[in-house]
């Protein structure tokens, strides 16, 4: 019987991505590589792409300046521009060396403590101790007044439909343009906003009467109803309920809080904190300060002989975070920003006295979060645990324990247009500076916030789209203390590191150090 002979196995078919066992790694060799001419045409598409989103921009922040009618508003008026200016200065290329504060310590720590009384650890200690009383003190008084006055309630809005069906930047903008619109009041009072999921959803911590004001019986008989601009941008406009006649008859007066601490603390904290000098670079941060990438902040300055002269100053960025992701090099180890590396030891050691200065504020938006955030405290406070090492820098036992976040972002004199920050979990924001203008706009809650010093902000920002109304900077006068313009303090940390050091040896997936 012949033998037949052996059948060929027929060729097997490369595994593509789709062929691929789920959860298997894929080869480099089952990817085609990509030509020259492949790369130079997406690098191309990449540039053509970021061009209009920068256009985009430019154009939105345009609009938003004719509809406030701060277009010439903010130009300096009255004045002869040549006059004082000094034009090297003017350039965001040349080198700003700033000089930070000499200090090891916060200086405000001892405010009490004359200057001669030799200071220990166990007077900083006991002084520490009191500023976390008094914090509590605060936040457990802001608390009361938010629920009895101060919550908004969006049954209409989760953080989940946030996320999955978000309102286009187009649609933001319209809307945040009708709120800047000057018709349309500015909310000046403390403020939380709470979704249909119960979860707290934006949060501003300002001034709160204890009581609101109460209205005149010609108030309540006038004809016709008070219109506000509703916080539910789907359903607009609508009238707050009239009072009777009974309520407005009632005795007693409302009575302010005029013990607002926390402006000064949160003041002093932006003020000791800053440290940059870097100009906004190319890329990400100019989509959201268009303008301000090669240019400086111009301002007016009396001078005590009466005349008044025109300086400048650049616009400056500075990310001072402890740890975040490589967005090439995705896999690499967490590593601090090279902004807060800095390139000597001495440069970062006067850098970390002073971003370090703020830990009363920072104690303070610690209780704040936990609070208002609690369901993401736990993992806020872990990856912070684990992610944090400045403080090992600093003199022991001086400052309070650090905050949950591992960012602080300085804005210097920056305008900052709409966005979302899409890496972010929570952002928390404060200011300060001699400026008028500024307000917070928030187009998915329909708020329009009075943003100034003092204030803070602690909002989903990955979920919300926010921006800050054109400001300008108020003239400096002699003696003044503070500087003229807007300096925000942005804390935050990035989802993709907290989820990092949260896993099971993440000893191995953080480089802490310079």
């Amino acid at each position: 019987m012949a033998k037949s002979s052996p059948q060929k196995k027929a060729p097997v078919a490369r595994k593509t991505q789709s062929s691929a066992a789920p959860g298997k790694k894929m080869s480099r060799d089952a990817f085609p590589k990509k030509t020259a001419e492949q790369k130079a045409a997406e690098k191309e598409r990449k540039a053509k792409r970021e061009a209009e989103k920068k256009a985009g921009q430019v154009q939105r922040w345009e609009e938003v300046l004719k509809v406030t009618g701060r277009e010439e508003w903010m130009k300096l008026k009255g004045v002869e521009l040549d006059v004082g200016r000094d034009r090297k200065k003017s350039k965001a290329q040349v080198k700003f060396d700033t000089v930070l504060p000499p200090h090891g310590v916060p200086m405000r720590r001892f405010k009490g403590v004359s200057a001669n009384t030799k200071l220990n650890r166990r007077k900083m200690q006991k002084h520490i101790r009191h500023s976390e009383r008094l914090n509590q003190g605060k936040v457990d008084k802001c608390l009361e007044w938010l629920r009895d006055f101060g919550t908004i309630q969006r049954d209409d809005l989760t953080v989940e439909r946030l996320q999955k069906n978000p309102i286009s930047v187009e649609e933001a903008h319209e809307i945040s343009k009708e709120l800047m619109h000057p018709s349309v009041p500015t909310l000046k009072t403390s403020v939380v906003v709470r979704g249909g999921d119960g979860r707290t959803l934006f949060a501003a911590l300002s001034q709160h009467p204890k009581t609101y004001p109460k209205p005149t019986v010609e108030d309540v008989e006038d004809e016709g109803e008070p219109t506000v601009h509703n916080t539910n941008v789907n359903q607009r406009p609508k009238t707050y309920p009239k009072p009777t006649v009974e309520e407005v008859e009632d005795e007693g007066e409302p009575a302010v809080d005029k013990t607002d601490e926390s402006k000064t603390d949160q003041l002093e904290m932006v003020e000791d904190g800053w440290s940059g000098k870097n100009t906004i670079k190319n890329g990400a941060e100019v989509l959201r300060h268009p303008g301000d990438a090669q240019s400086v902040m111009e301002y007016e300055e009396q001078l005590e002989s009466g005349e008044v002269v025109i300086r400048s100053e650049p616009k400056q960025l500075h990310h001072g975070m402890e740890a975040w992701e490589n967005r090439v090099l995705k896999k690499d180890p967490l590593q601090a920003a090279a902004e807060l590396r800095c390139k000597t030891e001495e440069e970062f050691q006067e850098t970390i006295k002073a971003l370090w200065a703020d830990d009363n504020g920072e104690d303070l938006i610690t209780r704040y979060v936990k609070a208002l955030y609690p369901e993401h405290f736990e993992d806020l406070e872990e990856s912070a645990d684990r992610g944090q090492w400045v403080k090992s820098h600093l003199p022991a036992g001086a400052r309070m324990k650090s905050g949950v976040f591992l960012g602080k972002v300085t804005l210097y004199k920056l305008q900052t247009v709409l966005h979302k920050d899409n890496l972010d979990l929570l952002c928390v924001a404060t200011c300060a500076g001699r400026f008028v203008g500024g307000e917070g706009i928030f187009a998915d809650l329909g708020l329009k916030i009075e943003y100034k010093p003092g204030t803070l902000l602690i909002f989903r920002s990955s979920e919300l789209w926010h921006m800050v109304a054109p400001w300008r900077p108020l003239r400096k006068m002699p003696g003044d203390k503070l500087p003229p313009g807007r300096i925000s303090r942005v804390y935050t940390s990035h989802k993709r590191v907290i989820e990092r050091l949260r896993r099971r040896g993440w000893k191995k997936d953080i480089i802490k150090g310079r």
